[in-house]
């Protein structure tokens, strides 16, 4: 009988020992979790393999963690009690279902995040006893649809977050109730329709993420009234078109992002009641023309690159001093003059590249101030203007001139005439083949790029300037440089010339501050 009697003990021993891991209490001197008593009792069950939910949570609890388990299944009963309960982290779990009762005891809770799991659908009354949520997340889980009522409870919630779900439509009203709501996010979703009235009892919404759906169209209403809306995201999309009324309440819009959409056209002052927007990105749509409103009076930084712009309507950007960011970067524009910009005052970076453009008016930029950046690569530029920044009434404080791949063919004297703070010269894939004595004078240019041209010899003097310390001449198929060329770089430290020697006869003008 003893040795029965010592099996039937270890038996039970081991049993209990097992049934632990899964199905122990929260806290205690054998619980599974570490239990935080400084200001609040805060319980912390993260990264600890639970597969259900401790038994025995303490009923003066204040935050709870389980997050990153393998939980797969809640009962309803879990958190019943826990009336202090403020924050509730259940992320990165495998649960696929909620309860419908699942929060009733949870009057006090605050945030609540349950992203990363496999919920495929929520019950409409789930956060009916929440009054007093702020902070909601159902991020990357498996919704498809969200009952028309479920925020109804939900009056003191600031942030939603329901993005990358399965979700395809938004019907009737975020809320039967005034909404305290200032964020709501539901990018990466496979959104097609929005009611327009969703956000009619969300007047405080700040902040709305609907990129990465695949809406093709923006209801009638759906912004009205959002006085205090500051930024909108409908990029990733496949909207074609959008109201002229769109934007008519929202007088604090600063952000607006329709990049990668499916426009082909603009409505007429769509953006007229939006005097406080900042940044506006059109960018990789298929537009073919812009109103000739379309910025008066806003924004400071204007994405329009890889559109089918074929022009931009002249003094479009009349009463528009403030942008300071242009980029109308590959499209398909042929022409461009100062009226094509006049009115962009203080400009910092404005980008031409990737066109169809092949001429470039010499008083182009006499109106502007221009600093930082101009790109003009990727065209079919043949000429370079003398006097193209010579304006002694403007300031031309460019470090970075873009004019590679065009079809160049000759650098005249004093070229860049006026651009006294730049410090790189992008000249390379063109089809240069002679450079001006004094091509570089009078300027701050420290790097200079030639490189793939059809330079075949180097005369004269181009490189007349103190400042210059790297000229790129490979790949051209240079014979001969005169010595002459080396003039007015004696007073560098160091000039670095790179060029493709085989081609090169001899160089009998290499001092020893030039290397070659």
């Amino acid at each position: 009988m003893k040795p029965f009697k010592l099996l039937l003990i270890l038996h039970i021993i081991i049993t209990s020992e097992l049934c632990g891991k899964v199905h122990g209490d929260a806290c205690g001197k054998q619980g599974l979790c570490a239990c935080d008593y400084a200001r609040h009792l805060n319980v912390h069950c993260d990264h600890r393999n639970l597969t259900e939910i401790p038994s025995n949570i303490p009923y003066d609890i204040y935050k709870l963690d389980l997050s990153f388990n393998v939980i797969e299944v809640i009962p309803s009963d879990s958190f019943k009690g826990l009336t202090l309960l403020n924050q509730l982290y259940i992320h990165d779990n495998k649960i696929s279902m909620l309860p419908g009762q699942l929060f009733a005891s949870l009057r006090s809770l605050n945030k609540f995040d349950f992203s990363h799991n496999e919920l495929s659908r929520i019950p409409a009354k789930v956060f009916s006893s929440t009054y007093e949520l702020s902070r909601l997340d159902l991020s990357n889980n498996s919704l498809s649809v969200i009952p028309e009522h479920l925020f109804n409870s939900t009056v003191q919630v600031y942030t939603i977050d329901l993005s990358t779900n399965k979700i395809r439509q938004l019907s009737g009203k975020f809320s039967g109730r005034s909404s305290r709501l200032t964020q709501f996010l539901i990018r990466n979703n496979r959104l097609v329709k929005i009611s327009g009235e969703f956000f009619r009892t969300a007047n405080d919404l700040i902040t709305i993420d609907f990129s990465s759906n695949q809406l093709t169209s923006v209801p009638e209403g759906l912004l009205d009234n959002l006085t205090k809306l500051t930024t909108i995201d409908f990029s990733y999309n496949r909207i074609t078109k959008i109201p002229s009324s769109l934007f008519n309440s929202t007088y604090k819009l600063l952000t607006v992002y329709f990049q990668n959409s499916s426009m082909t056209s603009l409505p007429d002052d769509f953006l007229i009641n939006s005097p406080n927007m900042t940044y506006i990105d059109l960018s990789k749509n298929q537009l073919t023309e812009l109103p000739p409103n379309l910025f008066r009076d806003k924004p400071h930084l204007t994405r329009l690159q890889e559109n089918n712009l074929t022009e931009i309507p002249d003094n479009i950007f009349n009463n528009t001093p403030e942008i300071y960011y242009l980029s109308t970067y590959s499209n398909r524009l042929v022409n461009i003059s100062k009226e094509t910009i006049h009115g962009l005052d203080e400009l910092t970076t404005l980008n031409f590249g990737r066109n169809n453009i092949s001429h470039i008016p010499s008083d182009m930029f006499i109106e502007i101030n221009l600093t930082r950046t101009l790109d003009l690569s990727h065209n079919v530029i043949s000429a370079i203007p003398v006097g193209l920044f010579s304006n002694r009434n403007r300031t031309y404080n460019l470090t970075i001139l873009f004019l590679q791949k065009n079809r160049i063919e000759f650098i005249p004297r004093n070229a860049f005439d006026g651009l006294y703070v730049i410090q790189y010269i992008f000249l390379c894939d063109n089809k240069i083949q002679s450079l001006a004595d004094g091509a570089f004078q009078r300027t701050s240019v420290a790097a200079i790029f030639l490189f793939s041209n059809k330079l075949s010899s180097l005369e004269g003097n181009p490189f007349s300037n103190e400042n210059i310390s790297e000229i790129h001449l490979y790949s051209n198929e240079i014979q001969h440089v005169s010595s002459s060329v080396m003039m007015g770089l004696r007073n560098s430290t160091t000039v670095t010339l790179y060029l493709s020697c085989q081609y090169l006869s001899d160089a009998p003008w290499a001092s020893n501050h030039v290397t070659v």
